[in-house]
């Protein structure tokens, strides 16, 4: 795995970059759902104002 950094080919960091998009895209397409302590904080946000 370390010889693939060896040299710094475009070509190598285009592949790192495009797996690097491919991992985080779920995150982008559905982010995570809303915790329960964040919903509580929004809850409680709401009631201060």
């Amino acid at each position: 795995m370390l010889r693939f950094f060896r040299y710094n080919d475009p070509y190598r960091l285009l592949a790192v970059l495009f797996i690097l998009i491919l991992i985080s895209l779920p995150l982008f397409i559905s982010p995570a759902p809303i915790t329960w302590q964040e919903l509580k904080d929004l809850v409680l946000g709401e009631a201060l104002n």
